[in-house]
Order: structure tokens, then C-alpha cells, then sequence
């Protein structure tokens, strides 16, 4: 969101991700806005597991993670079988696409460890309904 916009909410501190840069994956521009959220004081949920290990700072507690749903069932750029989907580890992940820019993405642990997550849901694009369906019939213990 547009920092105007963000300000005409009351919304007065806030951390701005960079852009990847033509021809990036967006692995280097993920790690820079994670360190920021760091350094920004975002507070983080510690989650201590054998993938993760003790010294790593966890996810990133937001306020609020408002994203959109894609046709295929993607939210951020976390796409379907695509590899920022799988990402357990870190809290932002490069997203590379074929033959279009690169962007980053908020991983799914990121996004859970949110105070709320909003999804919107809009237009009629084929897939959109049936994605919809699956993210609320899914059992936890399927994979993403």
C-alpha cells in the first residue's frame, strides 16, 4: 500500500519491501526486507523446531496480512508446488517466475503468525471458486 494511504489510516509505522531487480529470483531482496523487519523492531514469534534451530528470530508478528486469492489458489506469491509454498524456514521468500519479474512474498508460516489475516476473494476467474472450496474443506495435515 501506497504510504499516503497508510498514513491516511492512522497507520504511522511501517516497513516498505524492495522491488526485485530485473533478472533476480528475489532471494537477495527477501533477506534485505527481512532483516528489515528486524531491524524496524517488528516484534517476532519464536518458533524453535529442528528445521528452524534455536537462533533463528521466527516470524515476523504483523498486525494485519489483508491478500488477495489468486485462480490457482495462490495468496503473496506463494503459488501452488512452487518453492516460497514450502519455505518453513525463513519468514520472506524470493519468488521467481518464468519469463515475467521475480517478486517476494510473505511465507506461509509468516502469514500465520499474524494477530489477523484477512483474504479477499473477487472477480470470477475460473479456479477462484474451486480454490476457495479446497483452503476450507483441507484437512491440516494435507500438505499446502
Amino acid at each position: 500500500a501506497k504510504p499516503s494511504l497508510l498514513l491516511a489510516a492512522g497507520i504511522t509505522r511501517f516497513v516498505t519491501p524492495p522491488m526485485p531487480k530485473e533478472g533476480s529470483d528475489g532471494t537477495r531482496e527477501a533477506n534485505s526486507y527481512a532483516g528489515s523487519l528486524l531491524s524496524e523492531g517488528v516484534p517476532h514469534k519464536k518458533v524453535v523446531s529442528i528445521i528452524q534451530g534455536p537462533h533463528s528470530p521466527g516470524f515476523p508478528v504483523l498486525d494485519l496480512v489483508l491478500l488477495g486469492l489468486g485462480a490457482d489458489g495462490h495468496v503473496g506469491s506463494n503459488h501452488p508446488m512452487g518453492p516460497a509454498v514450502a519455505e518453513q524456514v525463513k519468514p520472506v521468500a524470493g519468488s521467481p517466475k518464468q519469463g515475467e519479474p521475480s517478486s517476494i512474498t510473505l511465507t506461509i508460516e509468516s502469514m500465520n503468525a499474524a494477530r489477523a489475516v484477512g483474504v479477499v476473494v473477487v472477480g470470477g476467474a475460473k479456479g477462484k471458486k474451486e480454490a476457495v472450496q479446497r483452503a476450507l474443506l483441507r484437512p491440516s495435515e494435507q500438505p499446502r
